[in-house]
């Protein structure tokens, strides 16, 4: 029998700036883990502070659900 394949995904449903004490459209920050399609980061970190330098970009939610679904088939 094969190894078994989880695939996380770490992200917020919205934004709520401190200034704004509101939800926002900002991004907020996303994670993807597979242990098999995952490289190792290059001295990123997740956090709060959103990167567009990371390897997945900025996604839209529809965007984002197929990457997962994308991921967990490899």
């Amino acid at each position: 029998m094969g190894k078994a394949n989880a695939t996380l995904c770490v992200t917020a449903d919205h934004a709520t700036p401190c200034e704004l004490k509101a939800h926002s459209g900002d991004p907020v920050p996303v994670i993807i883990y597979n242990e098999r399609t995952t490289a190792k980061p290059d001295g990123m970190q997740f956090s709060e502070k959103i990167d567009s330098r990371g390897s997945l970009g900025v996604l839209r939610g529809v965007e984002l659900v197929k990457k997962i679904m994308s991921m967990a088939m490899k």
